[in-house]
C-alpha cells in the first residue's frame, strides 16, 4: 500500500474549512488515479455507484428514509437474496424488516447475534458464564455460507461490529447501530446535529399549527381534505365525531399510522386542543410536513355548530 505524502499525524482534512477536493478538484492525498482504477476495475463499482446516485439525484435526496433507500437500492441492484445480521433485542424491528423486504419480491434472510450458541464462558476468560454469548464470528460465517447478494447489519454491539465485518466475505451496509441511550440515533450527542425534534422547534409556527373549525369545515369540502385522526375515548368518538374522523389511540400513534401518506395534510382532535398538542409533535418528528391541531378540539367544534356524526342511543 503507497503511503500517504502528507504528515499522517494531522489530515488535511482535520484542518481544511474549504473542502478544496470539492471546491478546488484539489488531491490531497495523491489517489485520483487509485480512485479511478478502483472504479473501472472492482466488480459492479460503477453499477453501485450508479444506485447510489439514483436515491439523490433529481431532486430524490431527502425524500426517502434510511430503510427506503436501503429498499431502492436493493431493487435497483435487483438483489434477490438479502442478509439481515441483527442483535437479538432487535428481533422484531428486524422481523418487520424482513417482511417489508418480502413485500418487494425479496428473499429476507435474517441471521441472530448469538446464533451458533456459543457460551460467555468459552471466549471470556473473566466470565463463567453458561449464558450464550452475542458470536459475530459465527454470525458472519453464516452469512457467508448463505451468500446472500448484500447482507444489512441491525444494531450489532460496538466490538462485536468490527469482528463481524472482519469475518464478513459478502458486501454489506448498516442500516442501525447501537446506541442505548439516544435510541440508537448516536448523532444525538453532537450539538450541531439538527434532529427531528430540533428541526420541529426550528419551524414551529403556532398560528400555522392551530387551525379553527372554520378551516376544517372548508377543508371537507374540497377534492383534497386532509385525514381526520381523533384522539378520544371510544365512548366519547362513538357518541358524537367529525364526519370522516378516524378514531386512535394517542399510545398507538408508533402503530396506527399505515394508510396515512407523509403528502398528505392530517389534522388531530382531541377534546379540547390540548391532548393533540403532542401528537402534532409526534407526527411532525416522523416526516410529516402538514400536521395540524384542531383549535379548541371538538368541544368547540360541536359547540359552534359543524357537522357531527352520531350514534343512535340503544
Amino acid at each position: 500500500m503507497k503511503p500517504l505524502a502528507t504528515d499522517t499525524t494531522v489530515t488535511p482534512c482535520r484542518t481544511c474549512r474549504r473542502m478544496q477536493c470539492r471546491s478546488d478538484g484539489r488531491d490531497c492525498y495523491d489517489v485520483h488515479g487509485h480512485s479511478l482504477d478502483f472504479y473501472l476495475t472492482a466488480p459492479n463499482a460503477i453499477r453501485t455507484v450508479q444506485s447510489a446516485s439514483a436515491l439523490v439525484d433529481d431532486g430524490r435526496a431527502g425524500t426517502l428514509d434510511r430503510v427506503q433507500e436501503v429498499i431502492a437500492f436493493i431493487l435497483h441492484q435487483n438483489f434477490r437474496r438479502i442478509g439481515v445480521a441483527a442483535c437479538w433485542s432487535m428481533k422484531d424491528t428486524a422481523r418487520e424488516f424482513c417482511e417489508e423486504l418480502e413485500q418487494h419480491g425479496v428473499i429476507a434472510l435474517p441471521v441472530w447475534c448469538t446464533s451458533g450458541a456459543v457460551r460467555e464462558r468459552e471466549i471470556d476468560s473473566h466470565k463463567d458464564s453458561d449464558s450464550v454469548s452475542c458470536n459475530p464470528a459465527g454470525q458472519a460465517e453464516t452469512m457467508n455460507r448463505l451468500q446472500p447478494d448484500l447482507v444489512v447489519e441491525m444494531g450489532l454491539c460496538l466490538g462485536h461490529d468490527i469482528l463481524f465485518h472482519q469475518h464478513l466475505e459478502v458486501p454489506h451496509t448498516v442500516l442501525a447501530v447501537k446506541d442505548r441511550r439516544h435510541h440508537h440515533a448516536p448523532l444525538s450527542h453532537f450539538s450541531s446535529f439538527r434532529g427531528p425534534a430540533e428541526r420541529f422547534f426550528d419551524h414551529l409556527d403556532l398560528a400555522a399549527v392551530m387551525k379553527t373549525p372554520e378551516w376544517l369545515a372548508g377543508q371537507l369540502e374540497t377534492d383534497t381534505p386532509p385525514a381526520i385522526l381523533d384522539l378520544r375515548g371510544e365512548a366519547a368518538f362513538e357518541r358524537a365525531r367529525i364526519p370522516g374522523s378516524r378514531r386512535i389511540e394517542s399510545t398507538g400513534l408508533p402503530r396506527g399510522l399505515e394508510g396515512l401518506h407523509p403528502d398528505r395534510p392530517v389534522i388531530f382532535v382531541c377534546n379540547g386542543g390540548i391532548h393533540s398538542a403532542f401528537a402534532v409533535m409526534y407526527l411532525s418528528m416522523r416526516g410529516f410536513p402538514q400536521v395540524f391541531n384542531l383549535s379548541g378540539g371538538f368541544s368547540r367544534w360541536e359547540k359552534e355548530g359543524y357537522s357531527v356524526d352520531r350514534t343512535p342511543s340503544g
